[in-house]
């Protein structure tokens, strides 16, 4: 009767070590997490943007730094999505670069930029997730700028 109950003990014991194992909560990340839909004005040091692909169509965030700065942008997710940005200078003058995996790009304070991804023909939707890394280079000497 001892070897049963210590025999049940050992298998309840097993399955909550596995369930507990299997059901546990992602690792939280420090980094905030923005969602396209709304303007993102002076964001952290570093941070994520996630954009909802669901159709062909462009989505874009738009993004105000608040100071001039050298910043790594690279694709975490769906690195087939297209992925572009640009800053308009004046209302016929529109600058754009693609970024293709990850660049280091110098980027001025007060500006909005508009980052634009988009599906790329896949035929699913998905989520896509864009890391924003400020870098200490010198930004007045840095290229390119956009």
């Amino acid at each position: 009767m001892k070897s049963k109950f210590i025999i049940y003990i050992v298998i309840l014991f097993s399955f909550i070590m596995i369930f507990d194992s299997c059901f546990k909560d992602p690792i939280e990340t420090e980094i905030p997490v923005y969602s396209n839909f709304k303007d993102i004005i002076y964001p952290p040091d570093t941070f994520q943007v996630v954009y909802n692909l669901n159709t062909y169509i462009d989505y874009y965030a738009r993004i105000k730094f608040d100071t001039n700065g050298v910043w790594k942008i690279q694709k975490v997710t769906a690195f087939s999505t297209q992925f572009w940005a640009e800053r308009q200078y004046n209302e016929d003058s529109v600058n754009s670069i693609i970024i293709y995996d990850s660049i280091y790009l110098g980027l001025e304070g007060k500006i909005f930029y508009d980052f634009y991804a988009n599906n790329n023909s896949f035929p699913e939707a998905r989520n896509f997730f864009v890391r924003f890394e400020k870098s200490p280079f010198n930004y007045e000497t840095f290229s390119p700028k956009l």
